[in-house]
């Protein structure tokens, strides 16, 4: 699975069962195979059940070897051209497969789902006027937020930045000076149980693990679908403990109902109504627990029209707008690998899990907690989300979007890496036209105005293109004109800056040795935190965790194991 991504490069989308399709009318829509399940729930619906047992395929959607890509690829397309979009989202909707339409932001905005969920706030903006924009995008049963107005008129004033400033360093060279350093994270004593799968359930709890938090992953006998992702899977689940239980075992209800006495947090992300056909629902252990905090992630919220479809992020990628925006107005939308409704669901989870903590010392009470990938998709394009009259165009990107303008863009050197370029001043511009003479002669707002595929974008690279990455990064750092290098993942582990913040880890994992994968995301200087271990093996810590939280003895355990409760 560590090369999931490699080969061409495919902007519908390099799985051939989690992709972009053309529909006979010219429309797209995403469909979304994250798991057997779905692949074969596909094949079905597609009148062909033999592509299930293709010995080509048979490891579909993510075990597919990258030379059957393609064949797959052309069988799929051809039948997904032969019917218009609405239609095949009604025939896979019937079928239970995950898909969605590609969207533009306006049309998403005026989405009944989105209503439903309040993400559609019209506020008046001293200086835009009437404005459409997101609402919150986590829900707190007990203690909701709201939106108090539209943004600042003007800014803070010089002297109260100072001020705020000055107030602000102070009391943190006093706190600094008052204590030692404690090696607990600042949530230590927080236990948490993570019911939750792949990348949108999973990181936020992960997130909660290097604050301090000790987490108890709870999987099936099966495990975790993820598991097949190999390294990706680590990396959504570092610091936790796994126990592995059969939950149609009444025996496995009752180690939870137990588990979660003593809990703080619950984090699920099932399709809404599963929990609660285990009796794991926020409800039922809240009786067991009232101060229980209980995060629900789904993938269109636990309320309206579309509240029970299955979400995978793509699909929030595609009905969001932003697949439409990369795209631009003339293009093919772009599908993004980086799975950014996914990663924004589990930041905001772990978020709304802090403040709903904060709001259990004021009150002593426990409270159920949401978000979505949907919520997420529009708060991660919060700029992007905003609707008024005279609005710019924001949705003008194409496939090989490498920049905003001419002067904010990648462009490619003569050894075949890669630099992106930002000049955001008069001084950078003439900088620049210095250390690459000749360019046009341009007063700088008419450079800054280029677009990125104009003539300056055209000289600038054919600039690039005759020397080679470095010598173009030192030119441009001895002129004081900003640019890096463009990344390729494996470069990360060695980048003197990221080094330098401890932004890498060492871990030592049960099956592979050492790991190297991120390090502490946040700092604190009194509760600096560790990283504990790395992903656990499926069920790794099951006799630990029963011992150490319910009391179980070694001949109580292996009889739940030789019944087939816990693994």
């Amino acid at each position: 699975m560590t090369t999931l991504y490699h080969g061409p490069q495919d902007p519908l989308g390099p799985i051939p069962c989690y992709r972009l399709f053309e529909a006979a009318d010219g429309k797209y829509l995403f469909v979304a195979c994250g798991n057997t399940t779905f692949w074969g729930k596909f094949a079905l619906a597609l009148e062909r059940p033999e592509l299930v047992s293709d010995p080509r395929f048979e490891n579909a959607p993510w075990g597919i070897a990258a030379e059957n890509w393609q064949p797959l690829k052309d069988i799929l397309e051809p039948i997904m051209r032969t019917r218009a979009r609405d239609e095949w989202l009604r025939i896979l909707r019937e079928n239970d497969v995950p898909c969605a339409p590609v969207m533009t932001r306006q049309e998403f905005v005026e989405h009944p789902q989105v209503e439903a969920l309040a993400m559609r706030r019209e506020i008046d903006d001293p200086v835009l006027g009437c404005t459409v924009q997101p609402g919150i995008p986590v829900g707190l049963g007990e203690t909701p937020g709201q939106i108090l107005g539209p943004a600042p008129a003007a800014p803070v004033s010089a002297d109260a930045a100072r001020l705020t400033a000055t107030d602000g360093a102070g009391a943190s060279r006093k706190f600094a000076a008052a204590s030692k350093p404690d090696r607990a994270g600042p949530l230590d004593g927080v236990t948490v149980l993570d019911f939750a799968s792949y990348i949108a359930g999973s990181y936020g709890p992960m997130i909660l693990a290097q604050l301090g938090a000790n987490v108890i992953k709870i999987e099936s006998l099966e495990g975790d679908s993820f598991r097949h992702f190999g390294f990706g899977f680590l990396g959504w689940n570092q610091g936790k403990r796994g126990l592995a239980l059969n939950l149609q075992a009444p025996e496995a209800i009752d180690i939870v109902h137990g588990l979660a006495e003593k809990a703080d947090i619950v984090v699920e992300n099932l399709r809404p109504g599963r929990m609660k056909r285990f009796g794991l629902d926020y409800e039922s252990l809240a009786r067991r627990n009232p101060r229980l905090i209980y995060m629900s992630v789904t993938g269109f919220g636990n309320r309206g029209p579309e509240h029970n479809q299955p979400g995978f992020d793509p699909l929030l990628q595609a009905r969001s707008g932003v697949m439409a925006a990369q795209g631009g107005h003339h293009g093919h939308p772009v599908y993004l690998t980086c799975a950014i409704c996914d990663y924004g669901a589990a930041m905001l989870s772990a978020f709304g899990c802090l403040l709903a903590l904060r709001a259990r010392n004021r009150t002593g009470r426990g409270q159920f907690c949401e978000t979505s990938l949907l919520q997420a998709a529009m708060a991660f394009q919060a700029g992007e989300f905003i609707f008024y009259k005279g609005r710019p165009d924001m949705e003008n990107g194409n496939a090989e979007y490498r920049g905003r303008s001419a002067l904010a863009r990648a462009y490619q050197c003569k050894d075949g890496e890669w630099l992106f370029l930002c000049v955001e001043s008069g001084r950078e511009w003439d900088s620049l036209r210095r250390v690459f003479a000749p360019l046009p002669p341009l007063a700088y707002e008419a450079a800054a105005s280029e677009p990125n595929d104009g003539a300056l974008a055209e000289a600038l690279s054919a600039t690039f293109a005759a020397i080679g990455r470095a010598e173009a990064l030192s030119r441009l750092a001895g002129a004081g004109v900003r640019a890096t290098q463009v990344h390729h993942f494996k470069d990360l582990f060695d980048d003197p800056q990221i080094v330098a913040n401890d932004l890498i880890a060492e871990l030592n994992h049960s099956e592979w040795g050492k790991v190297w994968q991120t390090g502490m995301l946040m700092k604190f200087s009194q509760t600096q935190g560790r990283i504990e271990r790395a992903a656990p093996l499926h069920g790794e810590h099951t006799d630990e965790i029963l011992r150490d939280y319910l009391g179980f003895d070694g001949k109580r355990i292996a009889a739940l194991r030789a019944r087939g409760i816990i693994k």
